[in-house]
């Protein structure tokens, strides 16, 4: 399996896919925090006050943006050499300009994903 990874652009975040699926079996589900979601987007509903005011503005806008993400809005699995995503929401998940509507498809190393109105979320993966 190649390595991959899903890094959020709004929190800097990094998530790597290949350890999550070796360690959690053949599904990731990306979703809202607090519903249960493998990958949780965005930076939850406490803001730190003791950070600059550009990033809290930055936060505040990702709150929002985190309106328009499901509990659980996609996921992700790992078949024969692929890593593909599937939408389960109602708000819409794309791959660059692409418009998934309840369709898996595969990811490829350089992709921007959108969650609603949230992202981008960078895909990286890299070969062996």
């Amino acid at each position: 399996m190649p390595h991959a990874f899903l890094t959020d652009t709004i929190t800097g975040k990094r998530h790597d896919l290949t350890a999550l699926l070796q360690q959690d079996g053949e599904l990731i589900t990306i979703g809202r925090p607090g519903k249960g979601a493998l990958i949780e987007l965005g930076f939850g509903i406490s803001i730190e006050t003791e950070k600059t005011k550009e990033l809290a503005i930055a936060k505040l806008m990702a709150l929002h943006n985190l309106a328009t993400v499901s509990g659980k809005h996609a996921t992700i699995r790992y078949m024969g050499k692929f890593f593909y995503i599937k939408d389960h929401s109602t708000n819409k998940t794309k791959i660059n300009d692409y418009v998934l509507e309840r369709e898996e498809r595969v990811l490829v190393n350089g992709n921007n994903l959108f969650f609603g109105s949230y992202g981008p979320v960078k895909v990286e993966i890299e070969d062996n």
